[in-house]
């Protein structure tokens, strides 16, 4: 149930709520639905269908432009801080960049997807000898048992609907040990509505969200996403989409990708 606290601006991010409401009109295609508010609402189908290399209809784009063979830099970062600890489960860890490295590094790590064509490639990229085990599993119905010290999150969380992130966060709650520490990692709310994104998440929600699920938050931090969008990929998108040509001041770029303004979550598990 979505809070009487939420704002407006909230709730016209909730996927089921724009269903109906309809002003102006959603705009969909066979593989995504688009919001007025230029997020686009993927089901795990489809994002399967994305690591499977096939093409959205309309646009030329044949890979998951927020997949990458290296691991975050944030995820790296805080590593590097020694806020990573024992048991990791990497959420919705795609084709194991993140959760690979981690291995790498002594971790004991268990990642999980929904989509089966991205497992495939993670355990392509793992090596046997490696502490890292790969499962499919619905983040509003985690089939994992309690046995976890820290949870990364690189972009899974914004990828769900308010009421799916409500049931996500109480889902880590329950998989998690008592000590248990969650580093998240999502598109803020200061992407521009006329780039196309995940859903913009605000400062307001996350304190409105993980608290109230047991996530006591610690650390809140302006970040960047990096996405695999030149510009020229990401006007030939906003075109198949109808939404307003990029100027290229939108967002900045590094290394000819596009940098998504982002929020840097830590939170610790309270009983």
């Amino acid at each position: 149930m979505i809070r009487e606290a939420a704002t407006d601006h909230m709730i016209q991010r909730d996927v089921a709520l724009v269903l109906w409401r309809c002003a102006p009109p959603i705009r969909r295609n066979p593989t995504m639905t688009i919001l007025p508010t230029g997020e686009l609402y993927l089901t795990p189908l489809q994002y399967d269908a994305l690591y499977a290399r096939k093409p959205l209809p309309g646009i030329s784009l044949d890979i998951p432009v927020w997949d990458s063979a290296d691991p975050s830099p944030t995820v790296v970062r805080w590593h590097d801080a020694g806020l990573i600890t024992g048991q990791v489960l990497d959420a919705g860890c795609g084709t194991g960049s993140n959760a690979v490295w981690l291995a790498q590094h002594n971790y004991q790590v268990t990642g999980f997807d929904a989509a089966p064509h991205a497992l495939d490639i993670a355990r392509t990229r793992a090596n046997d000898d490696l502490p890292v085990r790969f499962t499919i599993a619905d983040a509003i119905d985690l089939k994992l048992p309690t046995a976890y010290n820290t949870v990364i999150d690189s972009a899974l969380y914004h990828c769900l609907t308010i009421e799916q992130r409500q049931v996500y966060i109480r889902e880590l709650h329950r998989v998690c040990r008592t000590d248990a520490r969650l580093l998240m990692t999502c598109v803020s709310e200061a992407l521009p509505t006329t780039l196309p994104g995940p859903f913009r998440i605000t400062r307001d929600e996350l304190y409105a969200t993980l608290p109230p699920a047991g996530w006591a938050i610690t650390d809140i931090t302006p970040g960047v996403i990096s996405v695999a969008f030149t510009l020229d990929l990401l006007r030939t998108v906003c075109a198949a989409i109808n939404l307003p040509e990029p100027s290229g001041d939108e967002v900045a770029f590094s290394g000819g990708f596009a940098q998504f303004p982002a929020w840097e979550v830590v939170a610790e598990r309270q009983n």
